[in-house]
């Protein structure tokens, strides 16, 4: 967050730390710290076993961490005064690396982590603060779960410099030290996740907002994906069976894009804008799928009707058949994803290719294959309804 932080305050700089950093160097620190992780929690085991208690004497419950950011901004925010204003100063494209892409990585090697260590029990807290991140379209400041970006001037006259970590040493760490961390409503979140977490039976499970503001655990299947389902309102990224690729719009990414006709391709997940789709739901129970980074953009089927090889595109959303579209469980947590025009035609990834040579998804009949087959990953809750 430090290094997001440098790129946009106090001048916004050519690069984001999603180029500063990059996601392979992401995913190299979240490799090491598993098995760093996997000492601790071992660490902890013998100390208990050291005082006189048997494993069976307690439960061990390792959670991971909220998600405190989130590029879903609420109208008026997303501009630079108001980001540092509301206390979420970095771009919105870093925003929604760090929140759907870092998140997910470093909770993901946790839950590995503990899956290590026998009888240990996992509660993956990511998504508690989904809709009550800083800054998020959802709610309000009074109600959001987590603080933003926090200089506590303060702590200078009590403690003194710790660390020179901002703005070339004028920031010093233990000046920052409560940004990003749980609020109060927050805390009461995650404790009532944690309490319910000890009254079940799962090995591991996940806390997520429910549809009444309030807060749930749900199972998860130990080395087993998330079994996530299409909803109203959520936020997804979309996976292929066939290679594990995800949805792109081709040389997206950039908040607030308008552009039409960028093709919709499988690329390697980046955490960018152009890969997460909000889903909204129609009356014939059909869904339209916008592109988070504007939900007036919408994925359509080129030309404005559905027909075998048929492109998939980014066009301004305008409520027709062409773009609405029905997602069908297959088994596995995948779906099928067919066209409210003609059912019979799913999105699959075709044979033709965009300028970087990136395969287009586009309709086809329904065979069951793998290239037709795509896992949801919920992302967020942009709104609730009921």
């Amino acid at each position: 967050m430090e290094s997001c932080l440098n790129q946009y305050f106090p001048i916004p700089q050519s690069q984001g730390c999603r180029d500063t950093i990059g996601t392979a160097e992401i995913q190299r620190r979240a490799a090491a710290v598993q098995p760093k992780v996997v000492a601790a929690i071992e660490d902890v085991r013998q100390t208990m076993r050291n005082a006189g208690y048997a494993d069976s004497d307690y439960q061990l419950v390792f959670q991971s961490y909220f998600t405190p950011i989130t590029p879903d901004l609420r109208p008026g925010i997303d501009n630079y005064v108001s980001k540092v204003a509301n206390g979420c100063p970095a771009a919105t494209e870093d925003l929604a690396w760090g929140h759907n892409l870092v998140v997910p990585l470093f909770s993901d090697a946790l839950r590995h982590a503990a899956e290590q260590v026998p009888g240990v029990r996992y509660l993956d807290q990511r998504r508690v603060s989904y809709g009550h991140e800083v800054c998020a379209e959802f709610t309000s400041s009074p109600y959001e779960y987590t603080n933003g970006d926090v200089i506590d001037t303060s702590e200078m006259a009590r403690n003194g410099c710790d660390q020179k970590v901002l703005f070339g040493g004028l920031i010093c760490m233990d000046e920052i030290r409560q940004s990003y961390h749980l609020r109060v409503a927050g805390y009461q979140g995650e404790g009532a996740c944690l309490g319910d977490f000890y009254a079940s039976a799962n090995a591991e499970s996940y806390c997520t907002l429910d549809q009444q503001d309030g807060t749930t655990i749900r199972p998860l299947n130990p080395g087993q994906p998330w079994m996530d389902q299409v909803d109203d309102g959520g936020w997804f990224q979309l996976t292929s069976k066939a290679g594990g690729k995800v949805w792109d719009f081709s040389g997206g990414g950039t908040d607030g894009d308008s552009t039409n006709g960028r093709p919709l391709i499988t690329y390697a997940a980046t955490g960018g804008l152009n890969q997460s789709f909000v889903t909204e739901i129609k009356s014939d129970g059909s869904y339209e799928v916008d592109f988070s980074g504007n939900r007036t953009m919408c994925l359509d089927a080129t030309g404005g009707q559905a027909a075998a090889g048929v492109k998939l595109e980014q066009w301004g959303c305008n409520g027709n058949a062409n773009q609405h579209w029905f997602f069908t469980p297959e088994g596995g947590g995948y779906y099928a994803v067919s066209s409210a025009q003609n059912q019979n035609l799913v999105a699959t990834i075709g044979g033709s290719t965009d300028g970087s040579g990136n395969p287009v998804v586009e309709l086809q009949p329904y065979s069951g294959a793998a290239d037709q087959l795509w896992q949801l990953t919920e992302l967020g809750i942009v709104y609730l309804h009921g």
